[in-house]
């Protein structure tokens, strides 16, 4: 017995590649090193859209103590998956456009954006569409749930920034910004929220939107996380750095350069516990300790705005990778997502094959707002 993680990552070619690793406990763990996981192994790997798959996320559930998981891709399409069984479920047909976005809220409800231009909202357990939100004259790009599920964020092509107010199903408060923002997120709090355009990150304090920091960066981000609990924000993009700010004043705390073990682009990043994991442009999945990585680098604000870095207290770049996966050099991921860990289910040995489908397909209809 024991617990198992599984990471999922989405990629150009419209594969899900599913990755898991397993923590033993009891007297298997006795025998190895202590609370210390195996290593990243195929669990599943098939062709789940036609086209590139754009979007991935989780849903916690009780059922069988497993996860779902939801995958959007340029095939309009949303597709269901039990990860437990590690099978497909089911698949949504709403969009008339590429699904570039998807965030559960709860695990009652999904949110969809697309292309077309719409926001979807999705009822978990009947998977009927509620309602569809019609308001941006753009391509929807990213969405972000406040930790409240009261409201959420969207930025689209439009050049706009939407607050949803997700009990009255409508538009709150709309923002225009300058340039294309292509991402979006909360902090853990939900007091401050943050975009990304183009190479930088703008920070924003959600009571009044005024800008809290920018993050400048010399090329092209391609994603970034708020750190829970340290006021920081890791980034990382086609320089292959990881790069940490300190959100109260925007300074730099500590910059990694990861060309000499990931030496194609990071194209997405997810956080899970203590740990970031990263997948690049080459098919490569790696998790790094966040701890290590900082530490000997204080968070906290310093006069100046400057980190006080201690070097000679930090580990070396190489005693901070966790794990890693190499996937086929053409399988260039595009997306990454992680489950919590969890117990082992008894019926994973009758589990169906990877990839296998008890596909319910249903055709939405909604009223658009």
């Amino acid at each position: 017995t024991g617990t198992m993680r599984v990471v999922v990552a989405g990629t150009y070619y419209g594969d899900l590649i599913g990755l898991s690793t397993e923590k033993p406990e009891g007297s298997e763990a006795k025998e190895s090193a202590p609370d210390q996981p195996s290593p990243l192994q195929l669990s599943f790997a098939y062709r789940a859209h036609i086209g590139c798959i754009k979007s991935l996320a989780l849903c916690t559930t009780q059922k069988r103590g497993g996860a779902l998981l939801v995958s959007g891709g340029t095939d309009e399409r949303i597709r269901i998956y039990d990860l437990a069984l590690k099978a497909e479920v089911g698949e949504l047909q709403q969009h008339n456009g590429a699904v570039t976005c998807l965030a559960f809220v709860g695990s009652t409800h999904l949110l969809s954006g697309s292309t077309d231009s719409t926001i979807c909202i999705w009822r978990v357990h009947d998977w009927n569409c509620l309602q569809i939100l019609g308001d941006h004259s753009g391509e929807v790009l990213d969405l972000a749930v406040h930790p409240s599920g009261r409201v959420a964020l969207s930025v689209a092509k439009d050049r706009t920034i939407r607050l949803w107010d997700l009990i009255k199903g409508r538009c709150a408060f709309t923002r225009r910004v300058r340039g294309i923002a292509e991402q979006v997120q909360w902090d853990e709090e939900g007091s401050m929220y943050a975009i990304l355009i183009g190479r930088d990150v703008q920070v924003h304090n959600a009571a009044d939107n005024s800008v809290v920091c920018k993050l400048e960066h010399e090329k092209r981000t391609n994603a970034f996380k708020f750190l829970p609990g340290i006021g920081t924000i890791l980034t990382a993009g086609d320089d292959r750095l990881l790069r940490f700010f300190r959100v109260s004043d925007g300074s730099l705390v500590r910059q990694l350069d990861l060309s000499t073990v990931f030496p194609f682009r990071i194209r997405d990043l997810c956080l899970h516990e203590n740990q970031a994991i990263l997948a690049s442009s080459s098919g490569s999945v790696q998790v790094w300790d966040v701890e290590k990585m900082l530490a000997g680098y204080s968070v906290a604000a310093q006069e100046g705005g400057e980190a006080e870095e201690k070097a000679d207290r930090a580990p070396e770049l190489s005693d901070c990778l966790v794990d890693a996966y190499e996937a086929s050099d053409d399988a260039r991921l595009t997306c990454v997502v992680a489950d919590e860990w969890r117990d082992i289910p008894s019926e994973a040995a009758d589990a169906p094959e990877p990839g296998s489908r008890r596909k319910r397909r249903k055709k939405a209809t909604a009223k658009k707002k």
